[in-house]
């Protein structure tokens, strides 16, 4: 298993012989860069050095960087990856609508399935259940109903409470922001590596948005997340470091996609793997999806 790395102190970061050296109060530590799957930065008074920053793109590092309330800001990743990046970047600009709702459709009613699931793994309203049941049969048309947006609606308060706001700046929401946020590039460094545009989105078009495709992608992921949260946010007032290394370590946990059991991490891959060999194919059997409700954390 790869190694997500987390630095939270440290005076320098530099590279020698193709390995992290991590510096602080005289202290030395060496990582090989072909053990890390991700590098976490929260001390923006850290030192970097450019030959560092390179090499880790080289070796497809996902570097994240944090700022002064410890929240992901930003994100490094490789240019150009894929030796056939170009046939890859022309066939994603020729996807046209009708492919496109399809795919999206499949995305919200699986998102609100796993949605769904989670609510009855934690046994909530049995009415809120059956509410998103029959939501996830009313998608249509690249969801010009909203549903996504009616099932959040009921899904957020009956898992969190009927007290409970999206966006409000309380513990809870800073976890569900800074989970997500985990996921999300993740899913880029996914993106970028097949060839493909991350501006470029199924459904999200926002022109002021450079990672569109991987906030359509992320979307049946999202219930990890809550899952963690509802498990672990209750009456806390904010969210701790350990909290933080908590929501990294999802990436390592396990869950079933496509009949395989897969770390986190690697079903974005097959994910996408399986969403791309449709937009060639048609075969609408080459989409898998994860299974939420199936999902183990990896234990430190």
């Amino acid at each position: 298993m790869y190694r997500i790395i987390y630095i939270k102190e440290s005076e320098k970061l530099s590279l020698k012989l193709d390995s992290l050296v991590v510096e602080n109060n005289n202290d030395e530590y060496k990582i090989p860069l072909e053990d890390i799957d991700t590098l976490m930065l929260e001390n923006n008074k850290c030192l970097l050095t450019s030959k560092l920053m390179c090499k880790l793109m080289e070796y497809k590092v996902n570097f994240i960087v944090c700022n002064d309330k410890m929240m992901p800001t930003g994100m490094m990743m490789p240019y150009q990856q894929h030796s056939s990046g170009t046939r890859i970047i022309l066939n994603q600009i020729k996807w046209d609508d009708n492919l496109k709702n399809f795919i999206w459709d499949m995305i919200v009613e699986k998102k609100i399935a796993n949605q769904r699931k989670l609510l009855e793994l934690f046994n909530k309203d049995i009415n809120i259940i059956n509410k998103l049941k029959e939501y996830e049969n009313l998608i249509d048309n690249g969801d010009e109903s909203n549903r996504e947006g009616h099932a959040a609606k009921i899904y957020f308060k009956a898992l969190f409470g009927k007290d409970f706001t999206r966006f409000n700046e309380d513990a809870l929401n800073s976890a569900l922001n800074y989970g997500y946020t985990i996921l999300r590039t993740n899913i880029c460094r996914v993106i970028v590596a097949a060839g493909l545009i991350p501006n470029i989105g199924i459904h999200h078009k926002n022109e002021f948005n450079n990672y569109n495709l991987a906030d359509d992608l992320i979307e049946v992921f999202r219930p990890i997340v809550d899952m963690w949260c509802y498990q672990n946010m209750n009456d806390k007032t904010y969210l701790s470091r350990e909290d933080r290394m908590s929501l990294i370590n999802l990436l390592n946990g396990n869950i079933d996609i496509g009949n395989t059991n897969q770390t986190l991490t690697n079903s974005f891959q097959k994910y996408l793997d399986g969403i791309l060999a449709f937009t060639e194919t048609g075969d609408i059997n080459k989409i898998i999806f994860p299974k939420v409700e199936t999902f183990k954390e990896y234990e430190l």
